[in-house]
């Protein structure tokens, strides 16, 4: 599992496993049975099993009750502050929690600001928590911090957490629910899990594009441009290349391949599979390497009733997916060391019944994601105004990671260094994988996609084609017409130089993750929309 942690991996397997030997997890919705010295785990709830019906309008009423019940029940067990981001998910949990306590003790917001930086979110936080009556902690990162950096605060975070650190928040947050704590605050109501219920996920773009359903995939990627921070055109290639035409066409060519060589699609995946991870992150035990080729292989497939597509293979993972598995896991021995009880009102299983049945229209309706808690904050807390976009925390996060860059790009300005076009450095040609032509000596083809090879396929064909045996000497035409055989080996060798060179990238069909993330910044799942 920690080989798989380091490359990026996730599988099925990880659903029940741990980073300590001996050690297995029993993950939600799931019973233990101990029978006659055996034990057994079955699952006991599933609220998306296959043939499943999407919820009705009339269920869709039912969204503000249920949510309300979910809020009711974190302060029937001692909630007393809130993590108030100043996004729609906490903000709506803030609202029904202030209602509900009218005429008590409100709760006490407790806020992060990004000050300075495009992710500064205050004077949102400050508007919601006036207007809803909250005493409210905020406080800056700076201050959070106390001097320390943001990557030595989370290596102390790792030596008491269960799992690598996910997220460099937490580091930040940690001194915020110290502060908190020092108030004798010690329930937090958390807004995490609004992204993954109430977003949706991009798979649903191929599923659109597969029932030629142009009008519906149109409308998700206006969706998706009017709530992401990201420009238009970069939303609209996520939403019609990466996340709609690119996976059908993996699919269609996996499915073709499958029935023409099962065991050339085993050996493309598998080299995929080695492409996507880092060289230093590849094992070079060769044990280690088969076992997790048969892990890889191995890994259980998402059962799909007849109709069931991609979008539904990801809403019917996400109870179980191990990512979200092992962030829980981590926030619950991290609030116990900073002197919380995290509760999670969006993870309350009426709620999540309903939200994963919801129909991906119903979620953009409006022409805007979370179009349920959005009519909610419309018509609950109408005095305040809501960012319509996300907000993008990655460039606050560089800056933090990078404590010299703001200041060097400061000092750039100041000089009027700053934009000017540097003098562009020629790069030394880099060799280009190659291959044998056996079948095909006198080929070249033209018309390339890739500019890496444009100006090699414009050369003559001598200038492209060597020959092993002359130690890399050009061959001239005469030449070219021997094709002697040494060894075994043909002299003919040149770069692949044909758009068939990417026909393997057609026929990966694996199936997708969610990558829905989380809206709160504690939550190592960033959230963020296509783009």
């Amino acid at each position: 599992m920690i080989a798989e942690y380091l490359q990026n991996q996730i599988s099925s397997h990880q659903v029940h496993e741990t980073f300590y030997d001996n050690v297995r997890r029993l993950p939600p919705a799931h019973v233990l049975r101990l029978t006659r010295g055996a034990l057994e785990v079955s699952r006991y709830w599933d609220p998306v099993p296959p043939g499943f019906a999407w919820a009705s309008r009339e269920e869709i009423a039912r969204f503000d009750p249920l949510l309300e019940q979910a809020v009711r029940r974190c302060l029937s067990v001692g909630g007393d502050s809130i993590a108030l981001s100043g996004g729609f998910d906490s903000v709506s949990v803030a609202t029904l929690a202030a209602e509900q306590r009218r005429g008590q003790a409100p709760l006490h917001a407790v806020s992060l600001r990004f000050q300075g930086t495009v992710c500064d979110e205050g004077p949102a936080q400050v508007e919601v928590a006036r207007a809803l009556g909250m005493p409210q902690l905020l406080r800056t990162l700076d201050e959070t911090l106390e001097g320390q950096s943001i990557v030595g605060a989370a290596l102390r975070l790792s030596s008491a957490s269960p799992s690598p650190v996910l997220s460099p928040w937490q580091s930040v947050y940690t001194g915020l629910f110290h502060s908190a704590s020092r108030l004798g605050l010690g329930r937090l109501l958390m807004g995490t899990g609004g992204d993954d219920l109430l977003n949706v996920d991009g798979s649903y773009a191929a599923d659109r594009l597969a029932a030629l359903d142009l009008a519906a995939l149109w409308r998700f990627c206006r969706a998706c441009q009017r709530t992401s921070p990201f420009r238009a055109s970069r939303i609209a290639r996520g939403v019609f290349w990466d996340h709609a035409a690119r996976p059908e066409l993996l699919r269609l060519g996996g499915r073709v391949l499958r029935r023409v060589s099962p065991a050339l699609l085993d050996r493309v995946r598998r080299r995929r599979h080695l492409r996507a991870s880092p060289p230093w992150a590849l094992p070079s035990n060769r044990d280690l390497a088969m076992l997790l080729e048969q892990r890889r292989q191995s890994a259980a497939t998402v059962e799909l009733a007849r109709g069931e597509r991609s979008y539904v293979a990801t809403i019917r993972t996400l109870a179980q997916a191990p990512l979200l598995l092992i962030e829980r896991d981590q926030s619950h021995a991290w609030a116990r060391s900073v002197g919380f009880t995290f509760l999670y009102p969006y993870f309350d299983r009426d709620l999540v019944d309903l939200s994963l049945r919801i129909p991906p229209d119903e979620l953009i309706a409006g022409g805007r994601h979370k179009a349920p808690l959005r009519r909610l904050i419309a018509a609950r807390l109408p005095s305040v105004t809501m960012h319509a976009k996300k907000v993008d925390f990655i460039q606050a996060l560089h800056d933090m990671l990078r404590p010299g860059r703001p200041e060097r790009v400061a000092e750039l300005r100041r000089t009027g260094h700053a934009g000017r076009a540097r003098p562009r450095r020629r790069r030394p040609p880099r060799p280009l994988p190659g291959r044998l032509l056996r079948w095909a000596p006198f080929v070249l083809a033209r018309g390339l996609a890739g500019a890496q090879h444009r100006s090699v396929a414009a050369r003559p064909l001598r200038c492209v084609v060597h020959v092993r045996r002359s130690g890399g000497r050009r061959m001239t035409p005469p030449e070219r017409d021997q094709v002697p055989r040494e060894k075994g080996v043909v002299a003919w060798e040149r770069p692949t130089l044909t758009l068939l060179g990417d026909v393997k990238d057609l026929i990966h069909a694996s199936g997708k993750g969610s990558d829905q993330g989380e809206s709160d910044p504690a939550s190592p799942r960033k959230g963020r929309l296509i783009g």
